[in-house]
């Protein structure tokens, strides 16, 4: 019967200590199945001694496919370098006024995250469930994880497959998932216990005393270290999915007005969240809106993605879904997210004009589907702005009142040079085989390119339709342009574009 382990560990403040576990870029976070195999072998263990049916059961343990996790999301804080005494005293003969003399350089850089989400660890079995069952008694004595500040808990159930992929699911952080052997997080594997059993015994008798030129000499002998596998995690971004409906069923607006939508939708979650969460309003205004966000951030940041019905010959192209993307390490929790944009009313950012309908939370993605697979060409749906690519203005120039087909060549190259541009800013490491800009839309009941200045603050001479091809193909949704947080710049694969049997409704 396919069963499922979880453990989940709460930590007694929120921050950790452990580094080393190469997740992100906050290098340590989260915790490691390797260091929480070792947490739950610390645990388990008295002294030297482990009860036979505990070794049994993380013999078991280690030989299991690496686990999913789901943790808060965090925020490494500023290094601190502390010199602080090795625990080595038998070095300086023991003497305790000598302690001065084996001091050694700290970094100190702990990770910041919010103490009442847990870690959550998540093993498939099918077989073992005595074992499974030992462990569970096991993590109820886990008395820390990572660094010795770093004071956890942890409780553990058995759970269906089915409520374990819910619980994971549920979490507020974000998930992390195996992706294969060669990466560089440290799990366990079989022989993993043995390592540990053996590295402690040696560690314990580590001064060693050797005969040198007739003189007795005490050596440091380092302990083997422990046997752990490198596994590649993917930590794919959380997506929450709306509908814009009233009381009649959809409320699409026109694909012209994609930015003032999206705009004044972040607009009013944001003054959501500031008005119940206060002390975080930095944080939403960081994150969501971008004020005050550095270069750094702009990978973290959590974006809003029209989505146009597409699909069919007679798709009008409406905007009726909106797809809030959150980026795995987004420091802003799911639940807030998802809580801040549910029923809010779309409304012109400049006039506060309030449009038809509200947002729906839908479990139905199916139209976000279409924009996110994999494909080789892409064409923009939403113009693409391109601010260092302004087309000139026809009649600013009484020395040339219209253009010619060198002064148009010249301004369609900058702008395929700027797309380029703005696919390494977002994020896009392959480089396009064939770009095409222009002004007309690729789809049949498509917007020229200067009528989404509307409500942006975009001119219409910066705006661009763009397509792409790639050699291979490249994960979807694609966003790209100056534009991308607020509407602007959303493309579809060409694969997206093609009628499928029992796709989304294109009403």
């Amino acid at each position: 019967m396919s069963r499922a382990l979880l453990v989940a560990v709460r930590f007694h403040d929120g921050r950790y200590h452990g580094q080393g576990d190469r997740f992100h870029e906050a290098d340590g976070w989260p915790p490691s199945p390797a260091r929480l195999f070792q947490a739950l072998v610390a645990a388990a263990a008295r002294g030297a001694y482990l009860r036979d049916d505990d070794r049994q059961a993380l013999c078991w343990l280690e030989q299991l496919d690496p686990p999913r996790i789901a943790a808060p999301p965090a925020l490494r804080g500023e290094s601190v370098k502390l010199f602080v005494p090795n625990n080595d005293l038998d070095a300086v003969g023991g003497d305790p006024e000598r302690i001065s003399e084996i001091r050694t350089e700290k970094q100190w850089r702990p990770c910041f995250f919010d103490a009442d989400l847990p870690v959550v660890y998540v093993w498939n079995f099918d077989s073992g469930e005595t074992d499974a069952e030992r462990v569970r008694t096991i993590a109820v004595r886990l008395y820390q994880l990572g660094r010795g500040v770093d004071i956890a808990w942890a409780v553990a159930d058995i759970l269906s497959r089915d409520q374990a992929n819910a619980a994971l699911a549920a979490h507020a952080g974000a998930l992390y998932a195996p992706s294969g052997a060669g990466g560089d997080v440290a799990c366990p594997q079989s022989g993993t216990l043995a390592s540990l059993v053996e590295r402690h015994e040696q560690a314990r008798g580590r001064l060693i005393w050797i005969l040198s030129e007739g003189a007795p000499r005490q050596l440091f002998a380092q302990p083997p270290k422990a046997s752990f596998r490198g596994v590649g995690y993917g930590t794919p971004p959380r997506r929450l999915h709306f509908e814009l409906r009233d009381e009649a069923g959809f409320a699409p607006r026109p694909l012209r007005l994609a930015a003032p939508l999206i705009t004044g939708l972040r607009d009013a979650a944001v003054a959501k969240l500031r008005a119940s969460l206060p002390a975080q309003a930095a944080l939403f205004e960081r994150f969501i809106t971008g004020r005050g966000a550095g270069p750094r951030d702009l990978e973290l940041r959590v974006s809003m993605t029209p989505l146009p019905s597409i699909g069919a010959a007679h798709a009008d192209l409406s905007i009726r879904r909106v797809m809030i993307n959150i980026p795995a390490q987004c420091p802003i929790r799911l639940d807030d997210l998802r809580w801040a944009f549910a029923g809010l009313e779309p409304r012109d950012p400049e006039t506060g004009e309030v449009w038809p309908g509200r947002l729906v939370s839908a479990e139905d993605s199916r139209m976000a589907d279409r924009f996110s697979q994999d494909g080789r060409t892409f064409r923009s749906v939403t113009a693409v702005a391109l601010p260092a690519a302004v087309r000139r203005r026809l009649g600013s120039n009484e020395d040339s009142p219209t253009k010619g087909a060198g002064e148009r060549l010249r301004e369609e190259a900058r702008a395929a040079t700027a797309v380029v541009q703005a696919l390494r800013h977002a994020g896009v490491k392959a480089r396009p085989t064939d770009i095409r800009v222009q002004h007309e839309p690729f789809q049949r009941r498509g917007v020229m390119a200067e009528r989404f200045a509307g409500g942006s603050r975009f001119s219409k001479h910066a705006l661009w339709h763009v397509e792409l091809r790639f050699s291979t193909a490249v994960p979807g949704p694609l966003i790209v342009g100056d534009g991308r947080f607020c509407g602007l710049g959303v493309m579809v694969p060409a694969t997206g574009l093609e009628r499928q049997h029992g796709a989304g409704d294109d009403r």
